[in-house]
């Protein structure tokens, strides 16, 4: 049973070394600067260069997938940022967040699954807490 198991986990190292070329491809392949993506239309050229190089992308393709390989393999994803505090990612200071706890484990909302809202939350907050109060009908 240990060989076996060993077996099956050295076979899906190509498979998610794959994945993790896959994945690396596609965010690189996407049109647009990231620069822009990220820090907003209105970021000035110096600026796009500085981001540029902080996140590496100004090295070679592969150098920067040895770079996400690297930190992959360390349990370092990268930072969200949805979450970044400094960010502007909505056009809106609050916004309220909504959970739902589904019976079905259908992502379609059914009839019976619990629901809850905040109360407007500010953009980037670090806790949200939400109370679940609601059953669809």
């Amino acid at each position: 049973m240990p060989q076996y198991t060993a077996r099956r986990l050295l076979s899906s190292l190509p498979v998610l070394l794959g994945i993790l070329v896959v994945v690396f491809l596609l965010a690189r392949l996407i049109p647009g600067e990231p620069c822009k993506a990220i820090l907003g239309e209105k970021a000035t050229a110096e600026t796009c260069e500085r981001f540029n190089k902080a996140n590496g992308l100004d090295k070679p393709i592969y150098v920067q997938f040895g770079i996400y390989l690297s930190n992959v393999l360390q349990g370092d994803f990268g930072d969200s940022m949805a979450m970044a505090p400094g960010l502007a990612l909505s056009q809106f200071a609050r916004v309220t967040v909504t959970a739902r706890v589904s019976k079905s484990a259908n992502a379609k909302p059914q009839p019976g699954d619990l629901q809850g809202l905040t109360t407007p939350v500010k953009v980037g907050a670090e806790r949200v807490s939400i109370v679940i109060d609601t059953e669809l009908r």
